[in-house]
């Protein structure tokens, strides 16, 4: 009959009163922890948990909602009250990490089938005389500009935007855009078409990469991280067979038209299906959940801070994210010379037919696809969160597989 404490009160034993709560003092931003009364938890006929962290302050400085002071008190669990309660919230943390999941994956595979679209429609432009290779130069040239400016700048504003319809509308943009390319002939449309697309091609990341660590704590995000990155070797592998495929029936343009169609469609499901930060849904931050040391302090390191100043001590100020950035530039030259280029080559140097070279490349992104899982797994298992020494196996591999293509020269399939 006794009521249930106040939120930031320790639980009372079974069938005894409550006693007045005594206001935590907690530094700012960060947990309070309390100790754990087992002669208190020898009375109670549920097993009761050590306290778990209390927030005064959510990861986005705001004060706790109700439904995470519920889950807050029903981690002291109640009797009557607590373990239903707890359950609840668990189950809808589970349930929105492997939807959001799901989602996410289709819908950035989906952006590759609107960004490599026209690498696989290329060699048939060539064939037709619609383009020239200096013309598809100066095209990919346009494009990498702008995707890395669009990036960078979605990055920011995605940080305050709902990731639903900025992800879905950047994908229905790149799908329209897709269709009005195979509707077009001039080069001038072509390339205006193209840095458009790259401009939305650079909403697809940044909300992945808000919800991936909203929804994943430290210690287990390097494999969720990885199996979800595993989109764009699906979306790459697929889109060169897609491609081929119609373009040698039907012809180059709709080669474009049918993967824009597919992308109107994806964001559509996005923007149906996808939803925001755990906090934006009454729901406990992940590291407060899976009570993780390292997420709980990532929590607390950008408290009061305003974008400037993130983006001056995170960013910009970082020494190790300019390592990482100048590493994935690197990565990039060998990555964009076979995705880009090697249909191309294959066509014209080594006599295959366009499906052949095209379903060559699907390997590239097969691989890709073990090699991200690996990565992730490895990181978490092996190096314990640590993604450098990962990195460094990697980039090792790189150099030997590249250093066997150029001293091995192939001529079949």
């Amino acid at each position: 009959g006794s009521s249930v404490p106040a939120y930031g009160s320790a639980a009372p034993a079974y069938g005894q009163p409550t006693q007045p709560a005594q206001p935590a003092q907690p530094i700012y931003g960060q947990p309070t922890y309390g100790p754990t009364d087992y002669a208190q938890s020898a009375q109670t006929p549920y097993y009761q948990e050590p306290t778990q962290p209390q927030y005064t302050q959510s990861a986005y400085n705001q004060p706790p909602t109700y439904a995470q002071q519920t889950y807050y008190q029903a981690t002291q669990q109640q009797p009557g009250y607590g373990y239903a309660q707890k359950s609840k919230i668990v189950a809808g943390l589970l349930h929105w990490r492997l939807h959001l999941l799901l989602t996410m994956y289709v819908g950035y595979a989906v952006f590759y089938f609107t960004r490599k679209s026209f690498n696989f429609a290329m060699p048939d432009m060539l064939a037709s005389g619609m383009l020239d290779k200096s013309d598809i130069g100066m095209l990919w040239t346009l494009f990498y500009i702008t995707y890395g400016c669009s990036k960078f700048f979605s990055g920011i504003i995605s940080d305050r935007a709902n990731p639903r319809y900025f992800m879905g509308i950047g994908l229905m943009a790149t799908g329209v855009i897709n269709i009005l390319f195979g509707l077009s002939s001039a080069l001038w449309m072509f390339a205006a078409l193209w840095v458009a697309n790259a401009f939305f091609q650079g909403w697809g990341w940044p909300p992945c990469s808000k919800l991936l660590t909203s929804w994943y704590s430290r210690t287990e995000r390097g494999f969720w991280w990885s199996a979800w990155n595993t989109a764009h070797n699906v979306g790459g592998a697929l889109i060169p067979l897609i491609v081929s495929t119609i373009a040698l029936q039907h012809g180059w343009r709709y080669g474009m038209i049918v993967p824009g169609l597919i992308a109107i469609l994806a964001g559509l499901f996005l923007c149906w299906r996808l939803r925001d930060t755990p906090a934006a849904m009454g729901l406990p931050t992940v590291g407060v959940w899976r009570n993780d040391a390292m997420e709980l302090a990532q929590q607390t390191q950008d408290v009061g801070l305003d974008p400037r100043q993130i983006l001056r001590k995170y960013v910009l100020g970082n020494p190790y994210i300019w390592l990482l950035a100048c590493c994935y530039v690197l990565v990039y030259v060998v990555r964009t010379a076979i995705n880009d280029w090697g249909n191309l080559y294959m066509t014209e140097q080594r006599g295959f037919n366009l499906m052949s070279a095209n379903s060559a490349i699907s390997m590239f992104e097969v691989g890709g696809f073990i090699g991200a899982l690996v990565a992730g797994w490895g990181s978490d298992k092996l190096f314990n969160g640590n993604r450098g020494p990962m990195n460094l196996i990697f980039a090792v591999g790189i150099l030997l597989a590249v250093g066997s293509l150029w001293l091995m020269p192939f001529f079949s399939y």
